[in-house]
This record gives C-alpha cells, sequence and structure tokens, in this order.
C-alpha cells in the first residue's frame, strides 16, 4: 500500500555507490549469485534493465534521471490504461486474498531499518525474517520479546494474542463494541492526541499490519485463531498439566502457535498459490520439480526481483472502493482506508462497527456480493501515494524500484 515500496531514488545511488557496478553486477555463481539472488540462475547481461540499448547504471545521475522521467511515464500509462479488461471482474480471486498476499509478503521480508524513509542511508539494513512463512509477522519474537502484542495472564508467560475492543459509532468513548479490532494504546483522550501529535500505538508484533484498515483486521482473524486453538486445547484437555505452570503455558503458546502455522501454510500452498501462479507453474512446484532456490550457502534469502520486482502485482489487484459489511452505506474509498490506523487517524481508531469486515464480501467469487479483485495486468484504477516522497506514485515507484534492482 501507500507505506510498501516507497524506496527513494536516493537510496538506489547510495546502494550503488556502495558497491561498484562490476561487482554489483557479478553474475556469480549458483552457490553465490553476487549480490543478485535470481529464481533459476544469475541473469545475463541481455537480461538486464537497460536504457537505449546501454546497461542501466543507477549510481550515474544522469542515468537514473532518464530512468526516473520514463518509469514516471509508464506509471502514467499503467495508471490511465483504457483497456477495458481492467474493468472486468476477476471472480478467481476475491479481495481477501489482495491482503492476504500483504500479509505474506510481511511474513517473508522486514527490514530492519525503513529503506523509504532513511535518505539513502542503509547502515544496518538486513531481512530480519529468518524464518520465512512461519508468521513471525504475527508473533513477532514470542511473548518474552513482544509482550505488548499478548493478553495478560495470572501466569507469567502469556499464551493468547491480545484484541481489541471496537467501537458502536464514532461517538462511542467507552469502546463498547465487541473485540474485533486490534488492540491499541489509549492513554489519552483523542483531543490530546491529536494536539500533542502522538497517537495511540497499535500493539501489535508487526506495525506494518496497521498500515490500513483492511490488513488490521485480517491480523485479527490471525489472533482469534490463535486464541480459539488454546481454548480448544485447553477444553479438550489435550495437554495435561504438569507441576510447572509457567511451562504448561510455554507448551499451550507453541501447540498453538504450531497448529496455526501449519494452517496458515496450508491456505498458501492449497489455495493462494493455485489462484496466482499459471497451472503448469503450480504443478512444478506442486510436485517438487522446481524447488525454489532460495538458499545461498544455507542462509535464506528472499531473491531481490521477488521482493522488489513482481510480488507487487497485488498492487494492480487493489480496488478504489470496498464494501466491508452488509450496510451498503458502509463503502469506503482506497484512501480513507489507508488513513484508518493509530498512525495516521488516531481519533479514529479503536474501528467503529461500519469499519468491522465481513469476511464473505472479500472472499466471494460473486461480483454482485463481494469486492472482487481488480484483474491482473498493465494497469491499475487507483492512483495511490500521489507525489510521495516527490517521486510519482506507488505504480512508479514499483517501477523504479525493479529496474535499480
Amino acid at each position: 500500500m501507500a507505506s510498501h515500496g516507497t524506496i527513494s531514488s536516493t537510496r538506489f545511488r547510495q546502494t550503488a555507490n556502495d558497491q561498484p557496478p562490476s561487482q554489483a553486477s557479478a553474475q556469480g555463481s549458483a552457490e553465490d549469485p553476487g549480490g543478485f539472488c535470481h529464481f533459476i540462475s544469475p541473469p545475463s547481461d541481455d537480461q538486464r534493465f537497460t536504457l537505449e540499448g546501454n546497461r542501466f547504471d543507477p549510481s550515474d545521475p544522469d542515468q537514473w534521471a532518464r530512468a526516473e522521467n520514463l518509469m514516471k511515464r509508464l506509471a502514467h500509462l499503467i495508471r490511465f490504461n483504457p483497456d477495458e479488461n481492467k474493468a472486468r471482474p476477476n471472480p478467481n480471486l476475491p479481495s481477501g486474498y489482495t491482503y492476504f498476499l500483504q500479509m505474506v509478503a510481511h511474513d517473508l521480508v522486514h527490514s530492519a531499518i525503513s529503506t523509504s524513509l532513511g535518505d539513502g542511508q542503509t547502515a544496518g539494513l538486513s531481512n530480519v525474517r529468518n524464518a520465512p512463512l512461519r508468521l513471525e509477522t504475527v508473533y513477532g519474537g514470542g511473548p518474552t520479546e513482544c509482550p505488548h502484542a499478548y493478553e495478560a495472564s495470572q501466569i507469567a508467560f502469556r499464551s493468547k494474542l491480545r484484541l481489541g475492543n471496537s467501537r458502536i459509532d464514532r461517538n462511542d468513548q467507552d469502546h463498547s463494541g465487541p473485540k474485533k479490532d486490534i488492540a491499541r494504546g489509549t492513554t489519552s483522550t483523542a483531543a490530546e492526541l491529536t494536539r500533542k501529535a502522538s497517537y495511540p500505538e497499535a500493539l501489535i508484533a508487526d506495525p506494518r499490519n496497521d498500515s490500513h484498515a483492511i490488513i488490521s483486521q485480517i491480523l485479527v482473524l490471525f489472533h482469534e485463531l490463535h486464541n480459539c486453538i488454546v481454548d480448544e486445547l485447553v477444553r479438550g484437555g489435550n495437554l495435561p498439566p504438569t507441576a510447572n505452570p509457567f511451562a504448561d503455558a510455554q507448551r499451550l503458546f507453541t501447540a498453538a502457535r504450531t497448529a496455526c502455522v501449519l494452517i496458515y501454510r496450508d491456505l498458501i500452498r492449497q489455495d493462494l498459490l493455485p489462484r496466482i501462479l499459471h497451472e503448469d507453474v503450480w504443478r512444478a512446484y506442486s510436485t517438487g520439480q522446481t524447488p525454489f532456490p532460495w538458499r545461498v550457502r544455507g542462509e535464506w534469502r528472499a531473491p531481490l526481483e521477488f521482493t522488489n520486482g513482481f510480488f507487487r502485482f497485488g498492487h494492480s489487484m487493489i480496488r478504489p472502493i470496498y464494501r466491508f459489511n452488509n450496510d451498503p452505506g458502509n463503502a469506503f474509498t482506497i484512501e480513507q482506508i489507508l488513513e484508518r490506523t493509530s498512525d495516521k487517524s488516531p481519533s479514529d481508531v479503536p474501528l467503529e462497527a461500519a469499519w468491522l469486515v465481513n469476511w464473505d464480501l472479500f472472499f466471494s467469487s460473486d461480483p454482485n456480493a463481494g469486492n472482487v479483485s481488480i484483474r491482473i495486468g498493465p494497469w491499475s484504477q487507483v492512483g495511490i501515494g500521489e507525489d510521495v516522497l516527490g517521486e510519482g506514485n506507488l505504480i512508479a515507484r514499483d517501477l523504479l524500484s525493479s529496474i535499480a534492482i
């Protein structure tokens, strides 16, 4: 969304200057891709981005200026592509998958520092996701490392994830709605928060999961799933207690987290991937004929062209308007949805009843009943992030990110 993919041109020029072009472009070997982790094999020179037939060097200010102008023009064509196909519904991909994909992206990559706001400073830049697809974006480092994301209990070790009360309407200052929002710290009144330019922190493991109202509601689903499994394990007596309540709580948490991860991975493998991959590609991966080569010298790495390039196809799926529930009046623009966070609109959280998602509308394949996603293609129906950091909209920044990588 607007807060993702906003990597500045300064950051790319700085990165390129940190490493000579000859070294940065080394093809390397299958074991060491030389800084470029290609899916199948290191790319050849004719596979790399060129300007008028010349190898693109993002450290060259003149080349970068030309590339930036070119990508902005291309982004404009994508944004206003008149192709009638982009208006056709895509019943195979209800909009719930757009934001489930965003959750998966958060679970694959988390930078140790912000590349979009660091003015090109890359010291300490790393991907802190060393255990991919294990729901670190939900659990963080666990109750000991991220206690704020977990529900307090009488036992010192917290086994449940935290949820927060919603509001009946915007006048509900007592937050008397059901626990259907993420937990948010609310130590001050809305007026005080606005006046002090502070905000109620989102009490979650990964702050990116409060980058807009839909992703925070997806996180609520995962918190509810974990807590439901904890309750079922206790009710069913599957884990007989020992003489150590602290160890019992740890065991309960670990069992519930393991179950959630297995469910999550099964959803990715059996439901998500068949919807977004070509049938032949899906078959090759599902049978193990073509494994993802994402390990280099034993270390897991997300390929750069994946994270900074084509995985951003999800941005083309974004609808301009979403219905949140069965009330026809509760339809919101993507701009309104992006603003509904603890950071951007502290006086508007916790979420009101009108903002609580009915997931039947987001996972229905009926275009008349639900929010089917925009068809995937070289177009967009939204202009998210216009002129953010002076670099055009989200489409332009995605293109700049891809060519620089």
